[in-house]
């Protein structure tokens, strides 16, 4: 018959139990941690992708809108031109054009056609 282990082997076998048990679930924790971190990044992405999406289509919104805007200013210069009787309708002069571009870039941004630090 086998020999009753003593109570100081006992309780070193129960500690060494305890702690790999809490090993673990020290690392199943671990694991559900990176899982949600994993999640909270594709998230991230996802979000940060669609920002982009959307910046490139409100881009491509002020693009067309400054088109549209700068043929109308064109149109209009035409007109005047017309109504003041210059023969010269089909030719823009680089300055009016220059002078209309100024003003559409100054509408859209909300400054003063001329302004210091104009790059367009």
């Amino acid at each position: 018959m086998a020999k009753p282990a003593a109570p100081e082997a006992q309780s070193a076998d129960e500690a060494i139990r305890r702690a790999l048990e809490e090993e673990s679930r020290a690392e199943v924790a671990v694991q559900r941690c990176r899982e949600q971190a994993e999640a909270v990044l594709a998230a991230s992405r996802e979000r940060a992708r669609r920002i982009a999406d959307r910046a490139d289509r409100r881009i491509g919104d002020v693009h067309l809108h400054c088109s549209h805007k700068t043929a109308r200013a064109i149109d209009d210069l035409l007109r005047r031109s017309a109504l003041e009787g210059k023969r010269h309708i089909a030719r823009i002069e680089r300055a009016d054009l220059e002078r209309v571009v100024e003003a559409v870039a100054a509408e859209l941004t909300g400054e003063e056609a001329g302004e210091p630090g104009d790059t367009a």
